[in-house]
């Protein structure tokens, strides 16, 4: 069930400089290993990061670029409090091949055939758009303000595609044992020796995710041969992820059989065309809000601005027009054009 969290300061919206210190004390509560990589380093580290978005906000962009990321937050705007961050990259690993397995039905036999799952690796994924990081403060899950993490970002896909790549995909994050993803701990750590997932993550984040592949399996990996431990993990996510998923089952971003080959965490995928909120969005005015909107009172809306002046809010009518706290919270006046979503 939705709840009501008792503010209309509550903003989604680019990230900033200024937020650093705000970042810093919410990466550090609420970001796990394994979590959210780049927001686990420290504040150079949150800096450089920053300052990419900022970036790539700031540009008059035409198509993806490799290097283009952006990071949304979700902010209280009168205490300057982060409450969730959610990080896209333009291009899935700046244009390298992406890899994930894929889950094939294979025959073997001679004179009796049978049919068993098989891991094959795949490159399918790295022309997409993909999220890196999504995560919220728990005592917004559930509420209708932290809906914004989870949707603020598709009114931004649906006026601004040209920013990105046609197909959107991600990982939902698979099972844990303690800060160990238990898939890597139970057959993948065989092929690494003494590498330890910590440092495996030390590795994709400095780039040099080719010294994992170079030790790994590159040919079909029949799945029966897997330890039962690991296999039971395969295509799970963890209890926390479950409604996330379903979220994005129901915007239309679904599994294909692929996974991470890191941690059996199920991969999703989706036309960002498709999108439902991408589809069910529709542009006007704030003018024009109250017959767009009609016997809605709360709807989410978002302003029509690329830069780093977009803004994501839980919308409020009052008597027939758009209400004071709303323009304030989307940086608008009366009559600028709006993003609604019903």
């Amino acid at each position: 069930m939705v709840q009501i969290m008792n503010t209309n300061a509550i903003v989604y919206r680019p990230v900033l400089y200024s937020d650093i210190d705000a970042l810093y004390e919410f990466s550090s509560k609420y970001i796990g290993i394994g979590n959210a990589g780049a927001f686990q380093c420290g504040k150079e580290k949150l800096e450089e990061v920053i300052e990419a978005s900022v970036e790539t906000f700031s540009r008059d962009v035409k198509e993806p670029g490799f290097d283009d990321v952006y990071v949304f937050v979700l902010v209280d705007e009168e205490s300057g409090q982060v409450l969730g961050l959610y990080k896209i990259n333009a291009w899935a690993n700046k244009g390298k091949p992406f890899y994930t397995y894929k889950i094939v039905d294979r025959e073997v036999g001679f004179s009796k055939k049978k049919i068993i799952k098989t891991l094959y690796l795949s490159d399918e994924y790295t022309k997409s758009t993909m999220p890196g990081s999504q995560i919220l403060q728990p005592n917004f899950r559930n509420t209708i303000q932290g809906m914004l993490i989870l949707c603020g970002h598709n009114l931004y896909y649906r006026q601004f595609k040209e920013r990105f790549c046609e197909i959107i995909s991600g990982e939902i994050r698979g099972v844990y044992e303690g800060n160990c993803a238990v898939f890597w701990k139970y057959f993948l750590q065989h092929y690494l020796g003494d590498l330890s997932y910590k440092d495996y993550l030390k590795i994709i984040q400095e780039g040099r995710e080719e010294e994992i592949l170079n030790e790994l399996p590159t040919g079909p990996i029949p799945m029966p041969i897997i330890p039962g431990k690991a296999a039971s993990v395969i295509g799970a996510v963890n209890c926390q992820s479950k409604g996330a998923l379903r979220i994005n089952e129901r915007e239309g971003i679904t599994s294909r059989g692929h996974i991470a080959y890191s941690t059996a965490a199920p991969f999703i995928e989706g036309f960002i065309e498709d999108l439902r909120s991408v589809k069910n969005a529709i542009l006007t005015t704030t003018e024009s809000l109250f017959q767009t909107m009609k016997s809605k009172h709360r709807f989410i809306i978002s302003n029509s601005k690329p830069n780093l002046e977009f803004r994501v809010c839980i919308g409020q009518m009052s008597n027939k027009n758009i209400s004071a706290a709303t323009l304030k919270n989307l940086n608008v006046e009366s009559g600028e054009a709006v993003c609604v979503l019903p």
